[in-house]
């Protein structure tokens, strides 16, 4: 889900930098399930990464499928993209559901579900007879499965349509979300069978608004400032910290539906100073694989760290030196040399072909 674009990486690192971050929440939100909650509200980090990729492929492939480039290799290209790191967090996710059915775990999946998970996940589509969880082996792949259906849609006409017309979809779907989204989950929806249609909603909101950011701000002056940081510090904030039973829900949708897409403006409008830029560059440059493989890594991680005796903070940072490190070699050694072995073989049979 989050990932970065050429040109996004070359020009926007305030956004890179927020996109690392909210990955990382992702991240330590689903450690904190497993052991203690750390970012209790680091679920919304999936509506923020819905507006900035709406930005993200606006400004990446608007004018190319307005032109030359056909929605089927548009598609070819967006899969092409997902694919090889998806695939390490699906492989990932299946050696983790065998270890815990060698350790004799009741609460794993075997035989027929198993093997369903194992099959439907390997061509990215959920399981459906598992009411539980979309993705059984790697639960927040249900968000790349809806950033791809989202493409789809943008490919097929959504680029063109009038920003009238995109924010009726987004208002259809804001109604749906105020209307069906309450405790005790709020907006952790979208993962299982039942909240399918409200994660449908959540990207049917979000991505069009990033889309608009685009057409209002992306050709507009930018400047460097120090002032970029405060877009940062507001998001971790928000991912860290969750008001009360009685206010959750107002605030979370509020979030969704105005916070996240003006941080994402912000970081548009103003960029990092140069020279403390590369940092967050980096944290974007690996968000995507630290989204894609976290979850399969936290059982390992932490079976590491209670054989080394560690807890509480020392065992959140090796967790997180481990993830970092783990993203960084997938990112570098994995998938840049299998999307561009890919490329040059396309490229080829144009040739052939041409």
């Amino acid at each position: 889900m989050p990932e970065t674009s050429p040109a996004l990486a070359k020009r926007y690192a305030a956004l890179d930098g927020m996109r690392g971050l909210a990955a990382l929440a992702v991240a330590l939100y689903h450690w904190g399930l497993a052991t203690t909650p750390i970012v209790p509200a680091g679920y919304l980090a999936v509506d923020f990464f819905f507006v900035l990729s709406g930005f993200v492929i606006a400004l990446t492939y608007s004018e190319r499928l307005a032109g030359t480039l056909s929605a089927r290799e548009f598609m070819i290209m967006r899969v092409i993209r997902f694919y090889p790191i998806y695939l390490v967090g699906h492989v990932l996710g299946f050696l983790r559901s065998m270890a815990m059915l060698v350790a004799g775990n009741p609460n794993v999946r075997g035989g027929t579900e198993l093997a369903l998970a194992t099959v439907f996940g390997t061509f990215m589509l959920p399981v459906p007879l598992d009411a539980r969880n979309l993705f059984p082996l790697n639960v927040p792949s249900w968000t790349l499965f809806l950033e791809l259906l989202i493409n789809v849609a943008f490919a097929l006409g959504m680029f063109q349509l009038s920003n009238r017309a995109l924010a009726g979809i987004m208002a259809v779907s804001a109604v749906v979300l105020i209307g069906f989204t309450g405790p005790p989950h709020f907006m952790d929806v979208g993962y299982s069978a039942a909240t399918l249609p409200l994660g449908i909603a959540r990207v049917c909101y979000s991505f069009p608004f990033g889309i608009i950011l685009f057409r209002m701000l992306g050709t507009q002056p930018r400047r460097s400032s120090w002032l970029s940081f405060i877009p940062l510090g507001v998001l971790v904030t928000v991912l860290a910290w969750t008001p009360g039973e009685a206010q959750r829900g107002a605030w979370e949708l509020a979030c969704v539906f105005g916070l996240f897409p003006a941080l994402v403006a912000a970081g548009i409008r103003l960029e990092l100073p140069a020279a403390l830029a590369r940092p967050f560059e980096f944290l974007g440059a690996i968000s995507f694989a630290v989204y894609a493989i976290h979850g399969p890594l936290i059982i390992f991680v932490n079976k590491l760290t209670e054989k080394l005796s560690l807890d509480g903070w020392a065992a959140v940072a090796v967790y997180l030196f481990i993830l970092m490190a783990a993203a960084q070699a997938v990112a570098s050694l994995f998938d840049a040399p299998v999307r561009a072995m890919i490329g040059k073989w396309r490229r080829q049979r144009r040739v052939v072909a041409g």
